[in-house]
C-alpha cells in the first residue's frame, strides 16, 4: 500500500500496522520526520528492541534481550528482493527502509505496493495543498487567529520543504501571540529565497505573470545572484546535452518534479538555440559585472529572453 506522508504527520492515531516500510523522496528533512515518527511508535512498544544495520542480510531473526523482537533500520537498498522479503515475512520484527530516491529504489517501491504488509510512503516538496493542512492543523493546534492576507502570505512566502516550512511556523509559536496579521507575518519569515530556482520552471507563464513572479522573489543583488546562478545551471544542463536520453540522465534528482518540463523545453532546443542561449548567458554575465547595480533589471530581461529563445 502507499501512504502520503502528510496524513501520517496530522494523524496523531495513524496506525502503524505493517512489517515493511520504505520512506523514499527528494526531501531529506521530511523523510527523516516520518522515519523518525515510525521509529518512535515501535520504540515506545516494550515488545520492540531498535537496531541500525547497513543492510538486510544483517538482519539475524533472533529474538532480543529478554523475549524483545527487533525495529531494524536500514539505508543501504541494494540487493533487497521479493524472495528475500518473504524470507523474513514470518518474524515479528519489523524493518524501515529510508533512502533519497535511486534507480535501485524503483524495483524495490514496485515490490513493496504489491505487499499486503508493506508500505510505500514517498516524501517530496510539498505541494500547496499540502502546505494548506499543516497550516490549518497548526492555526487549530495553536488557536492562533491569522488574517486572511497572513495565512496566503505564509504559503507564498515559505520554502517547500517540510522541515523550513515548520520552522517558520515554530518562529510565529514563539512569539505566544493569538492574533497574527500580514504585516507581522512579513517581519517574521524570511522571505522565501530557497524557492528562486523555481522561477526558471515559469517561463510557460504569461510575460504579465512571469514579471511578477520575478519581482516577488527577486528584489536585491543577492537573490538576483542566487536567480541567476540556478538559470545557469539549467541552461547549460540545455546546451551541454546532445540526445534527450543523456539530457534526462544528466537531470539532478531533486529536479523530480521539473523533470518533465525539463525534457520537453530541452527537446525545443535545435543547435542553432542553443548557441542563442549561450550568446545570452555570455552577454548577461558581461552586463552584470559593467553593471551590478541594475541586476535586478538584467535578470529580469535574462529571463524573458530565455522564454523568447525557447518558444521561437
Amino acid at each position: 500500500m502507499k501512504t502520503d506522508p502528510i496524513s501520517i504527520l496530522l494523524n496523531k492515531n495513524f496506525k502503524f500496522d505493517k512489517k515493511f516500510y520504505l520512506v523514499v523522496g527528494n526531501e531529506i528533512t521530511l523523510i527523516e520526520v516520518i522515519k523518525k515518527l515510525i521509529l518512535n511508535h515501535y520504540s515506545g512498544l516494550e515488545s520492540f528492541d531498535l537496531e541500525f544495520i547497513k543492510n538486510i542480510k544483517m538482519a539475524s531473526g533472533e529474538i532480543g534481550l529478554f523475549g524483545a523482537n527487533k525495529l531494524y533500520i536500514l539505508d543501504d537498498l541494494l540487493n533487497i528482493d521479493k524472495n528475500q522479503l518473504d524470507s523474513i515475512s514470518n518474524q515479528l520484527d519489523v524493518f524501515i527502509f529510508a533512502s533519497e530516491t535511486t534507480p535501485k529504489t524503483r524495483l524495490l517501491k514496485n515490490i513493496i505496493l504489491k505487499r499486503p504488509d508493506s508500505c510505500l510512503i514517498e516524501c517530496y516538496e510539498l505541494t500547496k495543498d499540502q502546505k494548506i493542512s499543516i497550516l490549518s492543523d497548526w492555526l487549530n493546534k495553536t488557536g492562533v487567529d491569522l488574517d486572511k492576507s497572513g495565512y496566503w502570505s505564509i504559503l507564498d512566502r515559505t520554502d517547500n520543504r517540510y522541515g523550513l516550512f515548520k520552522k517558520e511556523l515554530d518562529k510565529i509559536s514563539e512569539l505566544s501571540q493569538t492574533k497574527i496579521d500580514n504585516d507581522l507575518v512579513e517581519k517574521i519569515i524570511t522571505k522565501g529565497s530557497n524557492n528562486i530556482n523555481k522561477i526558471f520552471f515559469e517561463i510557460n507563464k504569461s510575460n504579465h505573470d512571469l514579471v511578477n513572479i520575478y519581482n516577488q522573489k527577486v528584489s536585491n543583488y543577492n537573490e538576483f545572484n542566487e536567480f541567476f546562478f540556478s538559470a545557469k545551471q539549467f541552461c547549460f544542463l540545455i546546451i551541454n546535452n546532445f540526445d534527450e536520453h543523456s539530457f534526462s540522465n544528466n537531470i539532478p534528482k531533486y529536479l523530480f518534479r521539473e523533470r518533465s518540463f525539463l525534457i520537453e523545453m530541452f527537446k525545443k532546443y535545435t543547435p542553432k538555440k542553443k548557441n542563442i542561449l549561450l550568446e545570452l548567458l555570455v552577454d548577461t554575465e558581461k552586463n552584470i559585472r559593467k553593471n551590478s547595480d541594475l541586476s535586478v533589471v538584467l535578470g529580469l530581461r535574462f529571463l524573458l529572453n530565455i522564454k523568447k529563445i525557447t518558444i521561437s
